[in-house]
């Protein structure tokens, strides 16, 4: 009974934090055309988010010994970042926004990481099952951005931003009635991790070239999404809200339908589909279409980032080994974070200065390329992974 009750606590902690980031996260760069900034600002303060994270995050991993001190640590950061989020509400300079942002970005940027190795834990040890309790943070998000929009629109912006700050903090509350795990059996010998070895895979080091230059050149692209729908399309913030809300609807079924139907796929086939459909979804919304067909393209993401999601760590366990992974994803992040915080300068200010048309032309120039090389690399020129690695 009391290990239901702490599956259950897991699972409403997910929602209730991810309820709260739709609320914020999901609306930042809308919150931020309130405060008057142009586009090339919202991508300079956007970028601080993915650079402040790359400098931090070591600092964090120190600190998480375990993931028992990962629940303490959790319990203290949602907190600050609450209060950071109440302070980010009067303010509309540029220079102040700046600072806040980074030091929410600071407390915000390890809380996924640590909670989901604090969850993955439990469930491996007390025979849960991980996704179920994932998946709570994906239909959180669903109603966060419905209702975020509407909030904004009938409330103001800064009362939304103010409840999202209180949730953070609630947050903190069911973290403390979560008790912590019990690690007994310690005497197992953890494998090292053999970074050079990543670094001479060449399989892994297509992929990262191809996720890079793919999934994460068009989330660049998501970034500017509720800018895209509220600036260019005129949609009002509740009806961006159920937009948003739709996309993430169709990730998360398509995700339990691969999840269920698919889970022999060759995650190669994947990995080019997705890529397929974020080129579509950018091309489109690089021109001018009426608004049913540009809400059509948005909903497009949903697909692609569905498929993304199914085969990364999948795939990643499969060309690098268990014992890497980890390891893999980290290296996988830094280059993430880098390319973020250039992009959202260059991004920023090539919309206020050339518009939405050129600049979702120029992502989907980029995806394309790189997904046509997926295409000849996995399937034409074929590659050198073992088909034993390609079997699930």
């Amino acid at each position: 009974m009391i290990k239901n009750k702490q599956y259950l606590l897991l699972k409403i902690t997910f929602f209730i934090r991810y309820f709260g980031d739709a609320l914020f996260y999901s609306f930042l760069q809308v919150f931020l055309t309130y405060k008057s900034l142009s586009e090339g600002q919202i991508g300079l303060v956007a970028s601080i988010i993915p650079i402040t994270g790359l400098i931090c995050n070591p600092f964090w991993n120190h600190l998480a010994k375990d993931v028992n001190v990962n629940r303490k640590i959790l319990k203290i950061i949602t907190i600050l970042e609450g209060i950071f989020i109440f302070i980010f509400v009067p303010f509309n300079s540029i220079e102040l926004l700046c600072v806040i942002v980074c030091l929410i970005s600071i407390v915000g940027g390890p809380f996924y990481s640590l909670i989901d190795g604090f969850a993955s834990t439990y469930a491996n040890k007390n025979n849960k099952n991980y996704p179920s309790i994932r998946i709570m943070g994906s239909i959180a998000y669903i109603f966060g951005t419905s209702l975020g929009g509407i909030f904004i629109e009938h409330l103001s912006y800064q009362i939304t931003i103010i409840f999202a700050g209180i949730i953070f903090i609630f947050t903190s509350l069911l973290i403390s009635l979560i008790k912590p795990i019990n690690l007994e059996n310690k005497n197992h010998e953890i494998a090292k991790r053999d970074y050079k070895a990543i670094f001479k895979n060449k399989n892994f080091i297509t992929y990262l070239i191809i996720y890079i230059f793919t999934v994460v050149i068009s989330i660049q692209g998501d970034n500017y999404m509720s800018l895209y729908l509220t600036v260019k399309c005129e949609l009002n913030p509740s009806a961006y809200g159920f937009v948003a809300a739709g996309y993430i609807l169709v990730e998360v079924v398509e995700m339990l339908i691969f999840a269920k139907y698919f889970k022999n796929i060759d995650e190669r086939k994947l990995i080019v589909l997705a890529g397929l459909v974020y080129t579509l979804r950018s091309v489109l919304l690089s021109f001018d279409l009426p608004l049913e067909l540009s809400i059509a393209a948005v909903m497009l993401r949903g697909v692609a980032w569905g498929m993304a999601l199914t085969v990364h760590v999948k795939y990643l366990l499969k060309i690098v080994g268990q014992e890497n992974t980890t390891a893999a994803i980290f290296i996988i992040s830094i280059i993430q974070s880098i390319l973020t915080f250039v992009c959202s300068n260059v991004l920023g200010n090539l919309i206020e200065y050339q518009g939405y048309n050129i600049a979702y032309l120029s992502i989907a120039i980029i995806c394309g390329s790189t997904t046509i090389y997926a295409f000849l690399h996995y399937f034409i020129f074929k590659d050198k992974t073992p088909k034993s690695q390609l079997s699930s």
